[in-house]
C-alpha cells in the first residue's frame, strides 16, 4: 500500500504542476486581454477627449466672437477681418474652416442692403437665390476670405433645408446649434461632395430683451457661423493618435449609424459594419455637439494583433508543460527515496490539520443553521400534518375561508423566513469569496428607505413597534437598490428584535458628498465588549438572558455590503439606553455627456 502511494507521488506532482500551468496560462491570457483592453481604452478615451475638447474650443471661439457684437451694434468688415486674423484660425483652430456673418434682411430693405454691400467693395454683390420672400438670411462676411468663400457672399443659407433647421433652433433657443451632415454649397467646388457640417450662433439686436422665444424671433438680426470639413478636422485627430495603424474610428452625426449619417471614416468605407474583418475590440459612445448627437465608433484593425502579446500565454503553457514533464521524471527517479516519505508525512499532517479546522467550521455552521432552519420547517410540517388529517376525515374542504387564509399566511411567513436564511448564507459565502458584487443604478435613496419603513409598518414585522422616518430631502446617487434595501431591513429588524414594543427612529440626511443613515432604538443596549464583536459572523450577542433567534449574520452581511459601497458603519450604545447604528455611504453621480 505504501509502495503504491509512493509510486503515485510523481503523478500527483506532475498533475499539480499541470494545474498550476493551466492556471498560469489562464491568468496570463487574462492579463494580456486586460492589457489590450487598456490599450484600446486609452485610444478610445483619447478620441473622445480630443473630439470633445476641440468642438468645445471651436464653439467657445464662436461665442467669444459673438461678444464683439454684444458690445457694439455694428462691426466693420475690416474690424472683423482683423479680429479673425488675430485668432490665427488656420494654425490654431484646424478643422474650423472660417467664421462667417449672416444678416437678416427684410424684403423692404433688400435693395438698400444690396447697395450698401456694393459700396463696401463687392461690386457684383447680390442676394441669391433671389426669390420673393419676406426675409432673407444672406452671408455678408466670412473670414479668412479666399476665392471659394468670396463666391458665397450673398448666398441665403435659409433656403437650404438642413441649414435652415439648425438656424431656427439657434434662433429660438439662443444657443449654438449644429446642422446634420451637409455638402458644400457650390457643387462645382473640388470638394463638392465632401462631408461637412456647420454651427450657428444667433445674433440679436443690441441690448434687446430675449428671454422668450417670441422676443428672440423679433429681435434676431442674424447669425455667426462656422463651416467644418470632416476630413481635415478628424484626420488631424487621427494622425495625432498612437497606434493609428492598429485602431480606427468613425463619426456619425445623428442617432442612426448608416451611410447617410457617416461623417468621417479614415479608410473611406461606408461603415464599420462593412469591414472585411471582425474587429478584435469595439466601442460606441455618444457626444452632444451644439445640440446635435454624435455617435463615435472605435475599433481595432488587423494590425492590432501584432502588438497584442497574444503569444505570451502559449509560451507560458508550453514552458509549464515542459516543467511538468521534467518534474515527473525527477520525482519518478527519486520516488523510492526516504525523504519523499518524510515529505509525504508532513504534507499529510498539514492536510489533517486543515481538515480538522474545516470539520470544526462545518460543525459550527451546521449547528447554527440546523437550529434556525428547523423552526420554520417544523411550523410548516405541523400545518401540513393538520391539513392531511383533515383531508383523511373529509373535513378539509368544509373549512371556512378565513382558515385557508390563515394557513396560507403562515406558509408564506415561514417560506419568507427560509428564503431569508438561505439568502444570508449565500451572501456570507459570496463575501468570503470576495464576490459580493454591486449592480449600481441611479437611485432615490430617500424613496427606497421610506418604502422599507412603510413595509415594516404594514406587515407588523416590527412587533407593533412605532417607527418614525425623518429625511429632510430627496437624495439621489449611484447605489445598488437591492443592497440598500437589505441594509435598511437588517438594521430595522435588528432594532425591533432587541427593542420589542419600543419606538424606533430612522433618520436620513446628506453631509457633503455622503449620505448619513441612522437607526436608533431604545432597547437593552450593547456593552463595549460586545460592540467589538457584533459585526462578525455568527455573533448573536445579547445583554439579557432571553434567547434571540437568527443566524447572527445580519450585521456581518450589512457591514460587507457597506464596505463594498466604500462606506462605514458604527454603533453607539449604552446598556439599558438603546443603540444607534450610523451608516455613511459616499454619493456617486452619473454624468451623461
Amino acid at each position: 500500500m505504501r509502495f503504491a502511494t509512493r509510486n503515485s507521488l510523481p503523478y500527483i506532482i506532475a498533475g499539480s504542476a499541470l494545474i498550476i500551468t493551466m492556471m498560469s496560462w489562464f491568468f496570463t491570457s487574462r492579463s494580456v486581454q486586460l492589457y489590450n483592453a487598456a490599450r484600446f481604452k486609452t485610444f478610445t478615451d483619447s478620441v473622445h477627449d480630443d473630439i470633445e475638447f476641440r468642438m468645445k474650443t471651436y464653439i467657445n471661439t464662436l461665442s467669444q466672437t459673438k461678444g464683439m457684437f454684444a458690445v457694439t451694434p455694428y462691426i466693420s468688415r475690416a474690424s472683423f477681418r482683423d479680429y479673425i486674423k488675430g485668432l490665427n484660425v488656420e494654425t490654431q483652430y484646424r478643422g474650423l474652416q472660417a467664421l462667417g456673418v449672416v444678416e437678416k434682411i427684410k424684403s423692404i430693405n433688400l435693395q438698400s442692403h444690396i447697395s450698401q454691400a456694393r459700396s463696401e467693395g463687392f461690386k457684383n454683390y447680390n442676394v441669391w437665390p433671389l426669390e420673393n420672400r419676406s426675409e432673407y438670411y444672406s452671408i455678408i462676411n466670412i473670414e479668412p476670405m479666399n476665392d471659394y468663400y468670396r463666391k458665397l457672399i450673398g448666398f441665403d443659407l435659409y433656403t437650404e433645408p438642413v441649414r435652415r433647421e439648425a438656424m431656427e433652433i439657434a434662433r429660438d433657443t439662443g444657443l449654438p446649434s449644429s446642422t446634420k451632415k451637409i455638402t458644400p454649397i457650390l457643387a462645382s467646388d473640388i470638394d463638392g461632395k465632401a462631408k461637412a457640417f456647420m454651427i450657428f450662433i444667433p445674433l440679436y439686436k443690441y441690448k434687446s430683451n430675449v428671454s422668450t422665444v417670441e422676443e428672440r424671433r423679433n429681435n434676431l438680426v442674424g447669425f455667426l457661423y462656422s463651416p467644418f470639413r470632416a476630413q481635415p478636422l478628424f484626420s488631424e485627430i487621427f494622425n495625432s493618435l498612437k497606434n493609428k495603424n492598429a485602431i480606427d474610428f468613425e463619426v456619425y452625426i445623428g442617432n442612426e449609424l448608416n451611410e447617410e449619417t457617416l461623417l468621417y471614416d479614415q479608410d473611406n468605407n461606408a461603415s464599420f459594419k462593412d469591414k472585411k474583418f471582425n474587429p478584435f475590440l469595439m466601442k460606441k459612445f455618444k457626444l452632444n455637439v451644439a445640440g446635435q448627437p454624435w455617435n463615435i465608433v472605435t475599433y481595432t484593425l488587423p494590425e492590432f494583433a501584432t502588438n497584442s502579446y497574444y503569444w505570451i500565454p502559449w509560451i507560458v503553457l508550453m514552458t509549464g508543460l515542459l516543467v511538468s514533464l521534467l518534474l515527473f521524471n525527477i520525482m519518478h527517479s527519486y520516488g523510492k527515496h526516504a525523504e519523499i516519505e518524510k515529505i509525504r508525512s508532513l504534507e499529510l499532517e498539514s492536510l489533517n490539520l486543515k481538515a480538522q479546522d474545516a470539520v470544526a467550521a462545518r460543525d459550527e455552521f451546521l449547528s447554527i443553521a440546523s437550529h434556525e432552519l428547523k423552526t420554520p420547517l417544523t411550523t410548516l410540517k405541523l400545518q401540513i400534518q393538520t391539513m392531511v388529517r383533515q383531508m383523511e376525515k373529509g373535513t378539509f374542504a368544509s373549512q371556512p375561508q378565513e382558515k385557508f387564509e390563515k394557513v396560507a399566511t403562515v406558509f408564506n411567513q415561514q417560506l419568507v423566513r427560509l428564503t431569508g436564511l438561505v439568502d444570508n448564507l449565500l451572501d456570507v459565502s459570496r463575501a468570503r469569496a470576495g464576490r459580493l458584487l454591486l449592480s449600481k443604478e441611479e437611485l432615490n435613496v430617500t424613496e427606497v428607505i421610506q418604502s422599507i419603513v412603510e413595509k415594516f409598518r404594514l406587515q407588523g414585522i416590527a412587533n407593533n413597534t412605532h417607527i418614525t422616518f425623518n429625511a429632510p430631502e430627496s437624495i439621489v446617487g449611484l447605489f445598488d437598490r437591492l443592497r440598500i434595501e437589505q441594509i435598511t431591513e437588517n438594521l430595522i429588524s435588528n432594532a425591533a428584535k432587541y427593542a420589542p414594543g419600543k419606538p424606533i427612529h430612522v433618520r436620513l440626511s446628506r453631509e457633503n458628498n455622503h449620505i448619513k443613515f441612522e437607526v436608533e432604538d431604545f432597547g437593552v443596549g450593547i456593552s463595549d465588549e460586545n460592540q467589538l464583536k457584533i459585526f462578525e459572523r455568527f455573533e448573536r450577542v445579547s445583554e439579557t438572558s432571553q434567547a434571540v433567534s437568527g443566524l447572527g449574520l445580519g450585521l456581518f452581511i450589512t457591514k460587507q455590503i457597506i464596505d463594498a459601497h466604500g462606506g462605514s458603519i458604527k454603533v453607539a450604545s449604552k446598556i439599558g439606553h438603546g443603540s444607534t447604528f450610523t451608516v455613511e455611504l459616499p454619493i456617486e453621480s452619473s454624468v451623461i455627456v
